[in-house]
Parts: C-alpha cells; sequence; structure tokens
C-alpha cells in the first residue's frame, strides 16, 4: 500500500469518526443523533462547527411554568407526559385515581411535535383539552 492510500484511509475513518461522535453527543443533548451523524459523515470537521452553534442556542431554550407546584400532601411524585392521544387522558385518569391521597405532585409535561412548534411559533399547542392555548 502506497502512503497516499493510507493518508486516505485515515482522512476517511476520522472524516466518518466525527459523524458518528456528534451522533452520540448531540442525541444525548436531546437533538436527532441520526441527522447529526448524517450532518457529520456529510460535513466532517465543519460539522462541529454547526454543533456548537447549536449547544449556544440550547442555554436560551426556557421551559415555562403555568402554575406553580402545590404539594397535594402524598409521598409520591408523578410526572405525566401529554400528547393528546386517548391512552394519554387514560392513563393520566387511572394515575390519579390508583395513588388518590398518595399523589403528591402532578407534573404534567405537554409533548409537542417539532413541526407543530415551529408553525405556532414556539407556543404551547392546544392539543389538550381544557389546557389554554
Amino acid at each position: 500500500m502506497s502512503v497516499y492510500m493510507i493518508l486516505t484511509i485515515v482522512i476517511v475513518v476520522v472524516w466518518l469518526a466525527i459523524g458518528v461522535g456528534l451522533s452520540i453527543v448531540m442525541g444525548r443533548r436531546g437533538h436527532i443523533s441520526v441527522g447529526w451523524g448524517a450532518l457529520g459523515a456529510m460535513l466532517g470537521p465543519l460539522a462541529i462547527i454547526a454543533a456548537l452553534a447549536t449547544s449556544r442556542h440550547e442555554k436560551e431554550e426556557v421551559p415555562s411554568v403555568l402554575v406553580p407546584p402545590v404539594p397535594l400532601g402524598g409521598p409520591v411524585d408523578v410526572l405525566v407526559g401529554i400528547d393528546g392521544s386517548v391512552e394519554c387522558r387514560l392513563a393520566l385518569q387511572k394515575i390519579v385515581a390508583l395513588l388518590g391521597p398518595r399523589l403528591g405532585r402532578l407534573c404534567l409535561a405537554t409533548v409537542v411535535p417539532y413541526r407543530t412548534s415551529l408553525t405556532t411559533g414556539g407556543g404551547r399547542s392546544p392539543s389538550w383539552p381544557g389546557t389554554p392555548a
């Protein structure tokens, strides 16, 4: 094997390793890991710049609290993700019925699809009946 062939193989391996590394790191930060893996495999070292720019804007995202938490007195705290489905509503009713007086805090987290959050300007999705839009 010539020196150029070895150098080419090393460059390709490093290029693809950047894609795998970005996929793992950005996936753990809550981003789509497959997309970052593909971006890293295509752009290589240039994708690191995009990842750094994206990580800067993560600090600007602040979750909104609609109602301050009020403990109900029980020892069990529950977090329920709400996506607007019938199954979600039934699960929430079952949790309240199952725990009853043992329920401490019940936190509802709205699940909003990425495209919905873009079209509504980052606002809340009115997918759950009875919640303010």
